[in-house]
């Protein structure tokens, strides 16, 4: 129960202010636990929607079809053994296909592509992904961590200057936690 209190909390937080917001993929490598804080940063600081995520803890894992047989019990069972828990023993083509058909699925205005400095299988391969995305006419923002919260401030600059040139280029409103304040105020 506490994990659904926590997930309306984070919901119902989420302002409706009929602002039409950027609708952004998170691709690339683990986001661990505890490490949401670039999807704070984008979501409640600069306000934008994250609609998709697609790393090793995203949505990948978890799209896919069952074989059904007599026993259903055994196929879902069966559908989680087959599943990879990493990318690197994935054939990267399909990785990349997938990432392709979701950031078309969601209809993505952009891609941040967020992977750790040391993790090969997302580090090395980062071009291949935003060949991808590139060729889908998708803007791509790198972003890379060590997990240590001393780079918090220089990611919360890229996120900043990436989704204002986004908003100039498709001419969206975004409205950040500092607009929404001062127009608060100025209303009351």
């Amino acid at each position: 129960l506490p994990v659904l209190e926590e997930l309306y909390n984070r919901l119902s937080a989420v302002p409706d202010d009929d602002v039409p917001r950027l609708r952004i993929m998170i691709a690339g490598g683990i986001m661990a636990d505890g490490d949401r804080r670039m999807m704070d940063l984008l979501e409640k600081d600069i306000g934008v929607n994250i609609v998709v995520e697609d790393h090793c803890t995203g949505l990948s894992p978890f799209y896919y079809d069952l074989q059904e047989t007599a026993d259903p019990y055994r196929d879902l069972a069966n559908a989680y053994l087959d599943q990879a828990p990493c990318a690197r023993q994935a054939p990267l083509s399909k990785r990349i296909d997938f990432s392709g058909m979701l950031a078309q699925e969601y209809k993505v205005d952009a891609v941040i592509y967020y992977f750790l400095k040391f993790c090969p299988s997302f580090s090395q391969t980062k071009s291949l992904f935003t060949r991808r995305y590139s060729e889908l006419q998708l803007p791509t923002l790198e972003v890379d961590t060590d997990f240590s919260q001393g780079d918090t401030g220089q990611i919360k600059t890229r996120l900043e200057a990436f989704i204002e040139v986004l908003k100039e280029t498709k001419g969206a409103k975004v409205v950040t936690a500092e607009a929404k304040e001062e127009k608060e105020s100025c209303t009351a």
